[in-house]
């Protein structure tokens, strides 16, 4: 009942920034102020998420310095 109500009261946006969060894996997130969130580098990194976009960014970063 009460997660129905919280959803009544979230826009849609809200919605998605919650579900974004939720789908993160990342389970240090700890909210300390207003609109303030902090999270483990440690739990980020250690992401499979993280972890592809990072070999990405490398993949990118050689090119250039190839070209």
């Amino acid at each position: 009942m009460v997660d129905s109500f919280k959803n009544f009261l979230m826009s849609e946006e809200d919605r998605k920034i919650l579900k974004a969060l939720k789908d993160t894996g990342v389970a240090s997130r700890k909210v300390v102020g207003r609109g303030t969130m902090t999270v483990d580098a440690k739990d980020v990194t250690s992401t499979e998420a993280f972890k592809a976009h990072s070999k990405r960014a490398s993949e990118i970063v050689r090119a250039r310095k190839a070209s």
